[in-house]
């Protein structure tokens, strides 16, 4: 008898979203979409929701010595449910899988660190931005480790640290079969996609 295995293949894709059906509770000077995809800013100064006349000191280059304190806030191109409704009018089946953010730290165009987070709450919010707090370290601090962990790696010098929101869904079961080597071979295709909802990326120098 001939055996069977399935696999998963996981897409990660930029599906596409149509700007008018998205929401946005709060209008942003800083918010900046490109091809459905929010953006992120970064302070050595707190990024309260709603206080966007205080911001100041937004930059993207930050220095391991200097600066003890980094935040940033994340602006999606709609809120979260408005987002997957979207996807929900292209794909009826569509589900939802979990939002998360992912942080990573690169040096010389290579991920050494990364830390993903899952969301605190639960289901689908009506947020269309997220502050995260980076440093000082706390109990209430997000991507803890990420970088103060670089020293340790030896290398002085520019790192990349990108700061990403990504929703996952299911779009719906589809497979496909093929024989290998006497085996039926089932492949569910088309099936898990990621996708960013918001990124952003800053240069943290170690020295």
């Amino acid at each position: 008898m001939k055996k069977i295995r399935l696999f998963l293949i996981l897409l990660i894709t930029s599906l596409s979203l149509t700007a008018n059906a998205l929401v946005i509770k709060d209008q942003s000077k800083y918010r900046k979409i490109s091809k459905g995809v929010g953006n992120v800013i970064f302070s050595s100064k707190p990024l309260p929701h709603q206080g966007e006349d205080k911001y100041t000191d937004i930059r993207n280059t930050f220095y391991s010595k200097k600066d003890k304190e980094i935040y940033a806030r994340a602006y999606f191109p709609g809120t979260l449910n408005s987002i997957f409704d979207n996807y929900k009018n292209q794909y009826p089946d569509i589900k939802l899988v979990e939002i998360f953010q992912l942080g990573e730290a690169s040096f010389g165009g290579r991920v050494e660190k990364s830390i993903v987070l899952t969301n605190k709450q639960s289901g689908i919010d009506d947020w269309d931005q997220q502050r995260y707090d980076l440093l000082p370290e706390g109990d209430d601090s997000d991507f803890r480790g990420l970088l103060t962990s670089l020293p340790s790696f030896g290398k002085k010098g520019k790192w990349e640290i990108a700061i990403f929101k990504i929703m996952k869904v299911n779009l719906g079961k589809k497979y496909t079969a093929s024989t290998e080597n006497d085996q039926v071979v089932v492949r569910e295709t088309g099936d898990i996609h990621e996708f960013i909802v918001a990124d952003g990326r800053f240069d943290y120098i170690v020295e």
